[in-house]
């Protein structure tokens, strides 16, 4: 049931295949590489070479990745769901197609400003904004 949706997509067989491997945390990792191939005994990140690098690692946890690879995973999703408020709003946009929107900073019509990038200042710090 889990892997259902991939039969309606229209993917390619390999890129299927990887999507699954990384569904089952079977990526050729070098923890992967350490601990179930044994092909090696290293099997820190070659990123920060700090902890395993592992499927989870490479897509959250690893501090060399985020504020360039995660940041731009999240500004991509964010503009996605900017387009849709946009939308929703009836706020004309240069682009429709998600993947190619780049939000403006302030956009507004009628009773609603929807900001981009804005800093939100709190009385408490907020380490993720």
């Amino acid at each position: 049931m889990a892997y259902k949706w991939l039969s309606c997509t229209g993917l390619k067989i390999e890129t299927e295949a990887l999507i699954t491997a990384a569904q089952d945390q079977a990526l050729n990792t070098k923890s992967h590489q350490a601990n179930i191939m044994k092909v090696t005994t290293d099997s820190k990140c070659r990123m920060c070479t700090e902890t395993d690098e592992t499927v989870n690692h490479l897509v959250a946890g690893c501090q060399k990745l985020a504020a360039t690879e995660y940041l731009e995973r999240h500004n991509k999703v964010a503009a996605a769901l900017h387009l849709e408020i946009c939308r929703h709003y009836g706020i004309p946009t240069a682009e429709q197609h998600p993947w190619l929107h780049r939000p403006e900073t302030v956009n507004e019509t009628d009773g609603v400003k929807i900001l981009w990038d804005f800093e939100v200042r709190t009385d408490k710090v907020i380490t993720a904004r």
